[in-house]
Parts: C-alpha cells; structure tokens; sequence
C-alpha cells in the first residue's frame, strides 16, 4: 500500500512540475527608456506557447524598489510564437528599472 501512494505521488508530483514549467505565456524586459521623470518606455518578449490575446502587467521601479508606475498591455490573439511589443508606463518620478509582473492569455 504504502509503495502504490508513493508512486501515484511520484506520478502527480511529475505531471505538476511539466505542466508548471511550461506555462502558456512567458515574457520579460528586453529593454526600458527612461524618457523624463514621469515617463519610461519598456520593451517587452512576449512568447506564447497557445494561441490567443495576451494580458501582461508591468512595472518600472525607483532606485529604492519602490514601484513608481505601472501598465496592463492587451496584446492581440495570434497564433504562437515571440512578439515585442513596446509599452510607455507614466511615473510619478524617475524610474531605474522595469519588470514584468505578469502574463496570462486574456
């Protein structure tokens, strides 16, 4: 009994990792500008694995982490494979960096 629960375990916890490792949506920052202290343009990869519209959330970020903008982008359905796409964020001040928080089909 105890070697059925094992490998029925094993089994559930090997279809979890894969289905978890390939996520329908990837994306991250290829690039940001710093236009002016209340805008930062970012540049996304934005990959998609289904076919479908795209829902991603970014924001840029101030010396001291805090997030001082933030932007959902809706990307039109298509068919798999890598876009960019580049997205201005308004800023309440001058922003460092820039992260993708999110990516989920819409």
């Amino acid at each position: 009994m105890t070697v059925v629960v094992a490998v029925i375990g094993l089994g559930w916890l090997l279809w979890a990792a894969t289905l978890q490792s390939t996520p329908d949506v990837a994306a991250g920052v290829t690039g940001f500008d710093v236009v002016s202290d209340g805008r930062t343009d970012v540049t996304l990869e934005v990959e998609r694995r289904v076919p479908g519209a795209v829902r991603c959330t970014v924001y840029a970020q101030a010396p001291d982490t805090s997030i001082v903008g933030e932007r959902e982008v809706l990307l039109d359905a298509a068919e798999p494979g890598t876009v960019d796409a580049t997205v201005s964020i308004a800023t309440e001040r001058r922003a460092t960096s820039a992260t993708v928080r999110e990516c989920t089909l819409d």
